[in-house]
Protein backbone atom coordinates (compact mmCIF):
# COMPACT_ATOMS: atom_id res chain seq x y z
CA UNK A 1 0.00 0.00 0.00
CA UNK A 2 1.39 3.40 -0.97
CA UNK A 3 2.32 6.02 1.61
CA UNK A 4 -0.11 8.44 -0.05
CA UNK A 5 -3.01 6.00 0.38
CA UNK A 6 -2.07 5.40 4.02
CA UNK A 7 -2.09 9.16 4.62
CA UNK A 8 -5.48 9.54 2.95
CA UNK A 9 -7.08 6.73 4.95
CA UNK A 10 -5.54 8.07 8.15
CA UNK A 11 -6.86 11.55 7.45
CA UNK A 12 -10.38 10.35 6.72
CA UNK A 13 -10.34 8.36 9.98
CA UNK A 14 -9.04 11.32 11.95
CA UNK A 15 -11.78 13.57 10.61
CA UNK A 16 -14.40 11.24 12.11
CA UNK A 17 -17.86 12.73 11.63
CA UNK A 18 -16.34 15.32 9.31
CA UNK A 19 -15.06 12.71 6.89
CA UNK A 20 -17.51 14.06 4.31
CA UNK A 21 -14.82 16.62 3.49
CA UNK A 22 -12.41 13.97 2.22
CA UNK A 23 -14.32 11.02 0.75
CA UNK A 24 -15.37 12.61 -2.58
CA UNK A 25 -11.91 14.17 -2.96
CA UNK A 26 -10.05 10.87 -2.60
CA UNK A 27 -12.68 8.66 -4.25
CA UNK A 28 -10.52 7.61 -7.20
CA UNK A 29 -7.48 6.77 -5.05
CA UNK A 30 -9.56 4.75 -2.60
CA UNK A 31 -11.36 2.94 -5.43
CA UNK A 32 -8.01 1.80 -6.84
CA UNK A 33 -7.08 0.13 -3.56
CA UNK A 34 -10.36 -1.47 -2.55
CA UNK A 35 -13.77 -2.39 -3.89
CA UNK A 36 -16.12 0.59 -4.14
CA UNK A 37 -18.88 0.55 -1.51
CA UNK A 38 -22.25 -0.92 -2.45
CA UNK A 39 -25.23 1.34 -1.73
CA UNK A 40 -28.98 0.90 -1.48
CA UNK A 41 -31.40 3.72 -2.28
CA UNK A 42 -35.18 3.20 -2.16
CA UNK A 43 -37.41 5.75 -3.92
CA UNK A 44 -41.12 5.51 -3.05
CA UNK A 45 -43.90 7.24 -4.97
CA UNK A 46 -47.62 6.74 -4.23
CA UNK A 47 -50.52 5.70 -6.41
CA UNK A 48 -49.08 3.27 -8.93
CA UNK A 49 -50.02 3.64 -12.59
CA UNK A 50 -53.19 4.71 -14.35
CA UNK A 51 -53.85 1.34 -15.97
CA UNK A 52 -53.44 -2.32 -15.11
CA UNK A 53 -50.58 -2.98 -17.47
CA UNK A 54 -46.85 -3.62 -17.55
CA UNK A 55 -44.44 -0.86 -16.57
CA UNK A 56 -42.60 0.62 -19.56
CA UNK A 57 -40.75 3.83 -20.41
CA UNK A 58 -43.90 5.21 -21.96
CA UNK A 59 -46.07 7.83 -20.24
CA UNK A 60 -45.11 8.35 -16.59
CA UNK A 61 -41.72 6.60 -16.74
CA UNK A 62 -40.55 8.67 -19.70
CA UNK A 63 -38.14 10.80 -17.59
CA UNK A 64 -36.13 7.62 -16.93
CA UNK A 65 -35.92 6.55 -20.58
CA UNK A 66 -32.60 8.36 -21.07
CA UNK A 67 -31.09 5.97 -18.51
CA UNK A 68 -32.64 2.77 -19.88
CA UNK A 69 -29.25 1.08 -20.29
CA UNK A 70 -28.73 1.44 -16.53
CA UNK A 71 -32.22 0.23 -15.58
CA UNK A 72 -33.82 -3.16 -14.98
CA UNK A 73 -37.60 -2.92 -15.39
CA UNK A 74 -40.02 -5.36 -13.77
CA UNK A 75 -43.43 -6.31 -15.08
CA UNK A 76 -46.01 -8.58 -13.51
CA UNK A 77 -44.99 -7.96 -9.88
CA UNK A 78 -47.93 -8.38 -7.48
CA UNK A 79 -48.50 -7.91 -3.77
CA UNK A 80 -50.29 -10.35 -1.41
CA UNK A 81 -52.15 -7.62 0.45
CA UNK A 82 -55.10 -8.11 2.80
CA UNK A 83 -58.37 -8.05 0.91
CA UNK A 84 -60.14 -5.65 3.29
CA UNK A 85 -57.85 -2.68 2.91
CA UNK A 86 -56.69 -3.28 -0.61
CA UNK A 87 -54.19 -0.72 -1.78
CA UNK A 88 -54.70 1.53 1.26
CA UNK A 89 -52.34 -0.72 3.20
CA UNK A 90 -49.79 -1.04 0.43
CA UNK A 91 -47.38 1.65 1.55
CA UNK A 92 -47.09 -0.12 4.90
CA UNK A 93 -46.32 -3.49 3.38
CA UNK A 94 -44.28 -2.60 0.30
CA UNK A 95 -40.88 -2.88 2.03
CA UNK A 96 -41.83 -5.24 4.86
CA UNK A 97 -43.41 -7.95 2.71
CA UNK A 98 -45.95 -8.38 5.50
CA UNK A 99 -49.18 -8.67 3.53
CA UNK A 100 -51.01 -11.18 5.66
CA UNK A 101 -53.44 -8.70 7.19
CA UNK A 102 -51.38 -7.93 10.29
CA UNK A 103 -50.91 -4.25 9.52
CA UNK A 104 -54.49 -3.45 8.66
CA UNK A 105 -56.34 -0.84 6.65
CA UNK A 106 -56.03 2.88 7.35
CA UNK A 107 -59.70 2.92 8.29
CA UNK A 108 -59.40 0.20 10.90
CA UNK A 109 -57.21 -0.80 13.83
CA UNK A 110 -53.60 -1.59 13.03
CA UNK A 111 -51.55 -4.28 14.73
CA UNK A 112 -47.83 -4.07 14.18
CA UNK A 113 -45.92 -7.28 14.87
CA UNK A 114 -43.10 -6.55 17.35
CA UNK A 115 -40.51 -7.86 14.89
CA UNK A 116 -41.86 -5.97 11.86
CA UNK A 117 -38.94 -4.67 9.78
CA UNK A 118 -38.50 -3.34 6.26
CA UNK A 119 -35.88 -4.62 3.83
CA UNK A 120 -33.82 -1.43 3.98
CA UNK A 121 -33.49 -1.77 7.75
CA UNK A 122 -32.53 -5.44 7.44
CA UNK A 123 -29.73 -4.37 5.11
CA UNK A 124 -28.78 -1.44 7.35
CA UNK A 125 -28.34 -3.82 10.27
CA UNK A 126 -25.88 -5.81 8.17
CA UNK A 127 -23.78 -3.00 6.66
CA UNK A 128 -24.65 0.12 8.63
CA UNK A 129 -21.69 -0.10 11.00
CA UNK A 130 -19.38 0.87 8.14
CA UNK A 131 -20.72 4.43 7.98
CA UNK A 132 -21.65 7.23 10.36
CA UNK A 133 -25.37 6.65 9.80
CA UNK A 134 -26.63 3.07 9.42
CA UNK A 135 -29.49 4.46 7.31
CA UNK A 136 -31.17 7.75 6.53
CA UNK A 137 -34.82 8.47 5.75
CA UNK A 138 -35.62 11.45 3.50
CA UNK A 139 -39.18 12.64 2.92
CA UNK A 140 -41.25 15.21 1.05
CA UNK A 141 -44.57 16.13 2.65
CA UNK A 142 -45.04 12.80 4.45
CA UNK A 143 -46.36 14.24 7.72
CA UNK A 144 -49.85 14.83 6.39
CA UNK A 145 -51.97 11.88 7.59
CA UNK A 146 -53.89 9.83 5.02
CA UNK A 147 -57.46 10.94 4.37
CA UNK A 148 -59.86 10.03 7.18
CA UNK A 149 -56.98 9.36 9.57
CA UNK A 150 -55.15 11.40 12.20
CA UNK A 151 -52.08 9.16 12.46
CA UNK A 152 -49.23 10.06 10.07
CA UNK A 153 -47.45 6.81 10.99
CA UNK A 154 -50.08 4.94 8.97
CA UNK A 155 -48.42 6.46 5.92
CA UNK A 156 -44.89 5.17 6.55
CA UNK A 157 -43.01 2.60 4.51
CA UNK A 158 -39.92 2.08 6.74
CA UNK A 159 -40.20 -0.07 9.87
CA UNK A 160 -37.83 -1.35 12.53
CA UNK A 161 -38.53 -3.25 15.74
CA UNK A 162 -42.26 -3.17 15.07
CA UNK A 163 -42.43 0.63 14.78
CA UNK A 164 -42.59 3.07 11.91
CA UNK A 165 -39.44 5.08 11.20
CA UNK A 166 -40.59 8.54 10.04
CA UNK A 167 -38.56 10.33 7.36
CA UNK A 168 -37.09 13.80 7.86
CA UNK A 169 -39.12 16.29 5.82
CA UNK A 170 -37.15 19.46 6.56
CA UNK A 171 -34.02 20.09 4.43
CA UNK A 172 -32.47 22.31 7.11
CA UNK A 173 -32.85 19.63 9.73
CA UNK A 174 -31.28 17.05 7.45
CA UNK A 175 -28.42 19.35 6.41
CA UNK A 176 -27.62 20.07 10.06
CA UNK A 177 -27.74 16.40 10.90
CA UNK A 178 -25.40 15.46 8.07
CA UNK A 179 -22.84 18.24 8.09
CA UNK A 180 -22.66 19.75 11.56
CA UNK A 181 -20.50 16.94 12.93
CA UNK A 182 -23.28 16.14 15.38
CA UNK A 183 -24.21 12.60 16.35
CA UNK A 184 -27.64 11.76 17.76
CA UNK A 185 -27.38 10.90 21.48
CA UNK A 186 -27.37 7.26 22.51
CA UNK A 187 -30.89 5.91 22.81
CA UNK A 188 -32.39 8.66 20.67
CA UNK A 189 -34.98 7.65 18.07
CA UNK A 190 -33.71 7.16 14.51
CA UNK A 191 -35.05 10.53 13.41
CA UNK A 192 -33.43 12.67 16.12
CA UNK A 193 -31.44 14.99 13.84
CA UNK A 194 -29.87 17.61 16.05
CA UNK A 195 -29.05 18.63 19.59
CA UNK A 196 -29.98 22.03 21.10
CA UNK A 197 -26.31 23.01 20.79
CA UNK A 198 -26.34 22.29 17.04
CA UNK A 199 -29.49 24.34 16.54
CA UNK A 200 -27.98 27.22 18.52
CA UNK A 201 -24.81 27.02 16.45
CA UNK A 202 -26.78 27.08 13.21
CA UNK A 203 -28.87 30.05 14.34
CA UNK A 204 -25.73 31.96 15.39
CA UNK A 205 -24.08 31.32 12.03
CA UNK A 206 -27.22 32.42 10.19
CA UNK A 207 -27.30 35.64 12.23
CA UNK A 208 -23.66 36.30 11.28
CA UNK A 209 -24.41 35.35 7.67
CA UNK A 210 -21.73 32.66 7.83
CA UNK A 211 -21.68 29.13 6.52
CA UNK A 212 -21.47 26.11 8.79
CA UNK A 213 -18.53 25.09 6.62
CA UNK A 214 -16.64 28.21 7.76
CA UNK A 215 -16.15 26.48 11.11
CA UNK A 216 -14.11 23.70 9.47
CA UNK A 217 -11.04 25.73 8.44
CA UNK A 218 -8.59 23.53 10.36
CA UNK A 219 -9.87 20.35 8.69
CA UNK A 220 -9.77 21.97 5.24
CA UNK A 221 -6.19 23.10 5.88
CA UNK A 222 -5.22 19.52 6.82
CA UNK A 223 -6.70 18.28 3.57
CA UNK A 224 -5.00 20.90 1.47
CA UNK A 225 -1.62 19.91 2.90
CA UNK A 226 -1.66 16.47 1.25
CA UNK A 227 -3.75 16.90 -1.90
CA UNK A 228 -2.37 17.33 -5.39
CA UNK A 229 -3.50 20.04 -7.77
CA UNK A 230 -6.28 17.90 -9.28
CA UNK A 231 -7.51 16.85 -5.84
CA UNK A 232 -7.42 20.47 -4.63
CA UNK A 233 -9.75 21.37 -7.47
CA UNK A 234 -12.10 18.53 -6.47
CA UNK A 235 -11.98 19.72 -2.86
CA UNK A 236 -12.88 23.25 -3.91
CA UNK A 237 -15.71 21.95 -6.09
CA UNK A 238 -17.00 19.70 -3.30
CA UNK A 239 -17.01 22.46 -0.69
CA UNK A 240 -18.52 24.85 -3.21
CA UNK A 241 -21.42 22.51 -3.92
CA UNK A 242 -22.08 22.07 -0.19
CA UNK A 243 -22.01 25.84 0.32
CA UNK A 244 -24.52 26.34 -2.49
CA UNK A 245 -26.74 23.63 -1.02
CA UNK A 246 -26.52 25.21 2.44
CA UNK A 247 -27.19 28.68 1.04
CA UNK A 248 -30.24 27.46 -0.85
CA UNK A 249 -31.94 25.73 2.07
CA UNK A 250 -30.88 28.02 4.93
CA UNK A 251 -31.98 31.29 3.35
CA UNK A 252 -35.52 32.56 3.98
CA UNK A 253 -38.04 31.64 1.31
CA UNK A 254 -39.75 34.08 -0.95
CA UNK A 255 -43.51 33.82 -0.73
CA UNK A 256 -44.92 30.66 -2.21
CA UNK A 257 -41.71 28.85 -3.10
CA UNK A 258 -42.87 28.19 -6.64
CA UNK A 259 -40.30 25.51 -7.29
CA UNK A 260 -37.33 27.87 -7.15
CA UNK A 261 -34.16 27.40 -5.12
CA UNK A 262 -34.51 28.06 -1.43
CA UNK A 263 -37.83 27.53 0.24
CA UNK A 264 -37.00 27.05 3.92
CA UNK A 265 -36.60 29.32 6.90
CA UNK A 266 -33.47 29.57 9.07
CA UNK A 267 -34.68 27.42 11.97
CA UNK A 268 -34.56 23.60 11.66
CA UNK A 269 -37.86 21.76 11.69
CA UNK A 270 -40.09 24.79 11.27
CA UNK A 271 -42.50 26.16 8.66
CA UNK A 272 -41.64 25.66 4.99
CA UNK A 273 -39.35 22.72 5.64
CA UNK A 274 -42.54 20.78 6.32
CA UNK A 275 -44.43 21.79 3.15
CA UNK A 276 -47.82 23.45 3.31
CA UNK A 277 -50.65 20.95 3.31
CA UNK A 278 -53.11 21.03 0.46
CA UNK A 279 -51.40 23.59 -1.77
CA UNK A 280 -47.98 21.94 -1.27
CA UNK A 281 -46.44 25.01 -2.91
CA UNK A 282 -43.01 24.39 -1.38
CA UNK A 283 -42.75 20.77 -2.47
CA UNK A 284 -40.76 21.29 -5.69
CA UNK A 285 -38.00 23.28 -3.94
CA UNK A 286 -38.02 20.98 -0.92
CA UNK A 287 -37.75 18.02 -3.30
CA UNK A 288 -34.75 19.52 -5.11
CA UNK A 289 -33.03 20.05 -1.75
CA UNK A 290 -33.84 16.55 -0.53
CA UNK A 291 -32.57 14.99 -3.78
CA UNK A 292 -29.27 16.80 -3.35
CA UNK A 293 -29.02 15.97 0.36
CA UNK A 294 -29.56 12.29 -0.35
CA UNK A 295 -26.94 12.39 -3.09
CA UNK A 296 -24.42 14.14 -0.83
CA UNK A 297 -25.12 11.69 2.00
CA UNK A 298 -24.04 8.75 -0.17
CA UNK A 299 -21.42 10.77 -2.05
CA UNK A 300 -19.71 11.56 1.25
CA UNK A 301 -20.18 7.96 2.44
CA UNK A 302 -22.17 9.14 5.46
CA UNK A 303 -24.56 6.27 4.79
CA UNK A 304 -24.95 3.42 2.31
CA UNK A 305 -28.67 2.85 2.93
CA UNK A 306 -31.19 5.61 2.21
CA UNK A 307 -34.91 5.85 1.54
CA UNK A 308 -36.74 8.74 -0.06
CA UNK A 309 -40.51 8.82 0.41
CA UNK A 310 -42.59 11.21 -1.68
CA UNK A 311 -45.91 11.75 0.11
CA UNK A 312 -48.26 9.20 1.63
CA UNK A 313 -50.85 7.27 -0.26
CA UNK A 314 -54.42 8.55 0.20
CA UNK A 315 -53.42 12.20 0.71
CA UNK A 316 -55.12 15.17 -0.92
CA UNK A 317 -52.01 17.06 -2.00
CA UNK A 318 -52.71 19.28 -5.02
CA UNK A 319 -49.80 19.39 -7.50
CA UNK A 320 -50.49 22.95 -8.67
CA UNK A 321 -47.03 23.39 -10.27
CA UNK A 322 -47.89 20.67 -12.82
CA UNK A 323 -51.05 22.49 -13.89
CA UNK A 324 -53.29 19.94 -12.13
CA UNK A 325 -55.95 21.25 -9.76
CA UNK A 326 -57.25 18.04 -8.18
CA UNK A 327 -56.02 16.29 -5.06
CA UNK A 328 -53.74 13.27 -5.23
CA UNK A 329 -56.27 10.71 -4.03
CA UNK A 330 -58.96 11.96 -6.41
CA UNK A 331 -56.45 11.69 -9.25
CA UNK A 332 -55.66 8.10 -8.36
CA UNK A 333 -59.31 7.11 -8.67
CA UNK A 334 -59.86 9.13 -11.85
CA UNK A 335 -56.74 8.16 -13.76
CA UNK A 336 -56.28 9.81 -17.14
CA UNK A 337 -53.90 12.53 -18.43
CA UNK A 338 -53.80 14.57 -15.19
CA UNK A 339 -52.82 11.53 -13.16
CA UNK A 340 -50.15 10.64 -15.72
CA UNK A 341 -48.82 14.20 -15.55
CA UNK A 342 -48.38 14.05 -11.77
CA UNK A 343 -46.80 10.60 -11.81
CA UNK A 344 -44.44 11.70 -14.58
CA UNK A 345 -43.32 14.63 -12.43
CA UNK A 346 -42.71 12.30 -9.49
CA UNK A 347 -40.59 9.95 -11.58
CA UNK A 348 -38.63 12.92 -12.92
CA UNK A 349 -37.42 13.33 -9.34
CA UNK A 350 -36.13 9.76 -9.36
CA UNK A 351 -34.46 10.44 -12.72
CA UNK A 352 -32.64 13.44 -11.21
CA UNK A 353 -31.04 11.22 -8.57
CA UNK A 354 -30.13 8.57 -11.14
CA UNK A 355 -28.42 11.20 -13.28
CA UNK A 356 -26.54 12.66 -10.30
CA UNK A 357 -25.10 9.24 -9.46
CA UNK A 358 -24.36 8.48 -13.12
CA UNK A 359 -22.45 11.74 -13.50
CA UNK A 360 -20.15 11.02 -10.53
CA UNK A 361 -17.05 9.00 -11.51
CA UNK A 362 -16.03 6.09 -9.30
CA UNK A 363 -13.33 3.58 -10.14
CA UNK A 364 -13.71 2.59 -13.78
CA UNK A 365 -17.36 3.67 -13.90
CA UNK A 366 -19.76 5.78 -11.84
CA UNK A 367 -21.42 5.79 -8.45
CA UNK A 368 -24.57 4.47 -10.15
CA UNK A 369 -22.64 1.34 -11.15
CA UNK A 370 -22.11 0.61 -7.44
CA UNK A 371 -25.67 1.44 -6.38
CA UNK A 372 -28.93 -0.50 -6.27
CA UNK A 373 -31.67 2.11 -6.52
CA UNK A 374 -35.10 0.54 -6.13
CA UNK A 375 -37.86 2.77 -7.53
CA UNK A 376 -41.29 1.42 -6.63
CA UNK A 377 -44.86 2.41 -5.87
CA UNK A 378 -47.19 0.97 -3.27
CA UNK A 379 -49.83 -0.30 -5.70
CA UNK A 380 -50.53 -1.07 -9.34
CA UNK A 381 -53.57 0.59 -10.90
CA UNK A 382 -54.40 3.53 -8.65
CA UNK A 383 -58.03 3.85 -9.69
CA UNK A 384 -58.78 0.32 -8.46
CA UNK A 385 -56.19 0.32 -5.66
CA UNK A 386 -55.08 -2.91 -7.27
CA UNK A 387 -51.85 -4.53 -6.18
CA UNK A 388 -51.16 -6.32 -9.44
CA UNK A 389 -48.75 -4.94 -12.06
CA UNK A 390 -46.90 -2.86 -9.46
CA UNK A 391 -44.50 -0.42 -11.15
CA UNK A 392 -40.96 -1.24 -10.05
CA UNK A 393 -37.46 -0.86 -11.42
CA UNK A 394 -33.85 -1.02 -10.33
CA UNK A 395 -31.43 1.65 -11.49
CA UNK A 396 -27.73 0.86 -11.17
CA UNK A 397 -25.69 -2.31 -11.50
CA UNK A 398 -25.01 -2.92 -7.78
CA UNK A 399 -21.32 -3.52 -8.40
CA UNK A 400 -22.04 -5.78 -11.37
CA UNK A 401 -24.63 -7.99 -9.68
CA UNK A 402 -27.57 -6.51 -11.64
CA UNK A 403 -27.84 -6.83 -15.42
CA UNK A 404 -29.58 -3.71 -16.65
CA UNK A 405 -30.96 -2.59 -20.02
CA UNK A 406 -33.77 -5.16 -20.01
CA UNK A 407 -37.18 -6.08 -18.59
CA UNK A 408 -37.66 -8.90 -16.11
CA UNK A 409 -40.96 -10.75 -16.38
CA UNK A 410 -42.12 -11.58 -12.86
CA UNK A 411 -45.20 -13.46 -14.08
CA UNK A 412 -47.35 -12.36 -11.15
CA UNK A 413 -44.72 -13.28 -8.54
CA UNK A 414 -45.09 -11.63 -5.15
CA UNK A 415 -43.24 -8.43 -4.35
CA UNK A 416 -41.74 -10.33 -1.40
CA UNK A 417 -39.56 -12.19 -3.89
CA UNK A 418 -38.30 -8.89 -5.32
CA UNK A 419 -37.44 -7.70 -1.80
CA UNK A 420 -35.66 -10.98 -1.16
CA UNK A 421 -33.56 -10.53 -4.30
CA UNK A 422 -32.66 -6.97 -3.26
CA UNK A 423 -31.47 -8.18 0.14
CA UNK A 424 -29.38 -10.96 -1.39
CA UNK A 425 -27.84 -8.60 -3.92
CA UNK A 426 -26.82 -6.36 -1.02
CA UNK A 427 -25.11 -9.32 0.64
CA UNK A 428 -27.86 -10.31 3.09
CA UNK A 429 -29.00 -13.90 2.60
CA UNK A 430 -32.48 -14.59 3.98
CA UNK A 431 -34.91 -17.44 3.49
CA UNK A 432 -37.83 -15.01 3.11
CA UNK A 433 -39.00 -11.50 3.92
CA UNK A 434 -42.30 -10.88 5.65
CA UNK A 435 -44.10 -14.06 4.67
CA UNK A 436 -42.45 -17.52 4.73
CA UNK A 437 -44.42 -18.78 1.74
CA UNK A 438 -42.42 -16.57 -0.66
CA UNK A 439 -38.91 -17.96 -1.04
CA UNK A 440 -38.05 -17.43 -4.71
CA UNK A 441 -35.81 -14.39 -5.32
CA UNK A 442 -35.65 -12.97 -8.83
CA UNK A 443 -32.52 -13.57 -10.90
CA UNK A 444 -31.14 -10.06 -11.32
CA UNK A 445 -27.87 -11.10 -12.99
Amino acid sequence: MSLALIKRRSLITSLGALGFLAVPVFRETLAEAQTAPLRLIVFYFPGGTGTQENFTFGKMASPLAAHSSDILLFDGVSDPLPGVGGGHSAHQTMLTGNGGGNIGDVAGPAFLPPDLISVDQIIAQAIGSQTRFASLQFGVNTDQPPMGDDLPDRGRCVYANGAAVPPVNDPQTMFTRLFSGAVAPTGAPPTAPTTPANVAQLQALATQQKSMLDTLKAQVTSLQAIVGSAEKQRLDEHLGSLRELEKGIMSPSSAGGGGQAGGTVPVPGVSCGAPMLGSAADDPSVGVAMNELLYQAVNCDLTRVATQQWYNDNQQVVFTWTGVDRGQHMLQHAGGPDFDKVQTWLLSQAAATVKRLKDTPEGGGSMLDNTLMLVMSDMGEGSLHSCAFIPALIAGKAGGAVRTGRTYSAGGSARNNLLLSVARTMGVTLAYIGDPQYTSPFDLS
